[in-house]
């Protein structure tokens, strides 16, 4: 089920979110927490936030969901998932952080990534404290999305087609 939509919102982000409430019915757990966000990530894998994780930082997709799975509160008795989805109080806190990190990186989009930087901006979060295990903290992070963000096409090797060279 998907989350309502929220203009600048990544379509992206609008599933992790509602894997992250998903994963949060199934364990039968009070709310989403930033745990299930970065779990819903992991699972969406195409998002530039676990790409950054698990390819250019090679951190193992099954490592990193241990990890932060150890970080959810104890599994209770699954609960049924609401009619219709609806943004919580902690996705409104999350988002309101993502933004300002979007907004700091001169984007007009909030997206996965802004979320891992509001994470990583404190330190002392148990979060924070489980990717620093792995040499993950806010300033590279932030310098892996700022060269994401701008990444020059490479030109096309020169190589004879078949109507001459290559231009």
């Amino acid at each position: 089920m998907s989350m309502p939509l929220r203009s600048f919102l990544t379509t992206r982000t609008h599933t992790v979110f509602a894997i992250a409430h998903d994963l949060a019915d199934q364990r039968g757990d009070a709310e989403v927490t930033p745990a299930h966000v970065i779990l819903a990530m992991l699972r969406e894998r195409l998002n530039v936030a676990a790409q950054l994780l698990v390819f250019h930082r090679g951190i193992p997709r099954e490592v990193l969901e241990r990890d932060f799975t150890a970080q959810l509160p104890p599994a209770r008795r699954p609960r049924r998932a609401a009619l219709a989805r609806q943004w919580s109080a902690s996705d409104e806190r999350m988002l309101e952080q993502a933004v300002i990190e979007a907004r700091e990186l001169g984007t007009e989009f909030h997206s996965d990534e802004h979320l891992v930087l509001a994470f990583l901006r404190d330190p002392t979060t148990a979060l924070a404290q489980v990717l620093a295990r792995y040499g993950v903290h806010y300033d590279d992070f932030r310098k892996d999305i700022q060269r994401v963000y701008h990444l020059e096409p490479h030109a096309p090797p020169d190589r004879e087609l078949p109507n001459g060279p290559a231009a």
